[in-house]
């Protein structure tokens, strides 16, 4: 075989891969939506962080929180500036302030609050502090910029917030890997995905080969897979910040990630590959103890093909579809061809 040729036979295996792997997200998906996942771990580290005189709850119960999702549900993600304002006016109203604070009455507010963990209180009034110390320094050197002391406050608690968030988040891909090696292996073996299997027939079958070379390629620019990738691989929640006021939107968002798993397994069905279980001892996808020779080599080969494709399939899709990406874009662009010296 040729090095276009092998890199044809890569690019094939990580297409399947890939698809394998958007099957296994998909199902994730469905799973996190239903056991509305997201929400719990964001309610989670709210009960934790703020836990003094229920002020989780009270977060959860504002105005500028509960309505950004339908009735009764809990959000799975929180705007920065709704979760600053919202724990400002909580405060505020503690310290038995009016409708309105300012800076100053925020101080002495805070100073008093026994809801709010002392580590987030001290970097609140330091960020006022500081707030406050730039603005006399822009007032001195009179600058016409005009700092907001309370905007400054505010950028800081978002900030943190934030950091938060990127911690929570990290806790919650952490809660999910293992399910993704399960769900992966689960797939895997429902298929029957053997790359060594793969690898033999892709290497005997250069039409084959070029057919998933061409499917792969359409498949990164096709609208299914960029709109999987957009909203599912970059973790985005568009779930959350919606307001939904239908009871059946859980299992239309369901539904359409069922619809996305069809679609896949047709794009499976259509490549003709060896995948699939069957009892015809002639199939190349039988039964391994069914195949002609050794039972237990055929049986452990197998089961090496199986673990190699589910450990593959669960590096995620993100990592295979960019590795697809740079693999056709390589193809199409070819070697350069030398640039000849001008002959003077």
């Amino acid at each position: 075989m040729s090095g276009l040729g092998f890199l044809d036979l890569v690019i094939g295996l990580i297409f399947i891969y890939f698809l394998l792997s958007i099957v296994v997200s998909i199902a994730l998906e469905i799973r996190s939506r239903a056991k509305r996942l997201r929400a719990e771990n964001l309610e989670a580290w709210l009960k934790d962080t703020f836990e003094k005189e229920g002020l989780a709850d009270k977060l959860l119960d504002h105005d500028l929180i509960k309505t950004l999702v339908k009735k009764g549900r809990k959000p799975s993600y929180i705007p920065d500036e709704n979760f600053v304002d919202a724990l400002l006016d909580i405060v505020n109203q503690e310290g038995g302030g009016d409708s309105t604070y300012t800076v100053e009455s925020l101080k002495s507010t805070l100073a008093k609050s026994q809801v709010l963990p002392e580590d987030l209180k001290r970097s609140m009034l330091q960020g006022i502090s500081e707030a406050e110390t730039k603005a006399r320094k822009f007032i001195e050197a009179k600058k016409e910029e005009v700092i907001d002391e309370l905007t400054e406050l505010k950028d800081g608690m978002a900030k943190w917030f934030d950091n938060c968030m990127d911690r929570i988040g990290g806790t919650y891909r952490n809660m999910q890997q293992k399910w993704l090696l399960g769900f992966s292996f689960v797939v895997v073996i429902f298929f029957n995905a053997d790359t060594i299997e793969l690898s033999k027939y892709l290497y005997n079958n250069k039409d084959v080969r070029d057919a998933l070379v061409e499917q792969a390629s359409r498949s990164t620019q096709d609208s299914l897979t960029l709109a999987f990738y957009t909203e599912i691989m970059a973790n985005e929640e568009p779930d959350s910040i919606v307001l939904k006021s239908d009871d059946m939107a859980l299992i239309r968002e369901i539904k359409s990630s069922v619809h996305n798993l069809e679609e896949v397994n047709k794009q499976l069905e259509q490549l003709n590959l060896p995948i699939g279980w069957s009892t015809d001892a002639n199939a190349l996808n039988t039964l391994p103890w069914k195949k002609e020779g050794n039972p237990i080599l055929n049986v452990l080969l197998k089961l090496i093909g199986l673990a190699i494709t589910g450990f593959a399939v669960s590096m995620g899709s993100p990592f295979w579809f960019d590795i697809l990406n740079k693999l056709v874009n390589m193809k199409s662009t070819g070697a350069k061809p030398a640039i000849k010296n001008k002959q003077t």
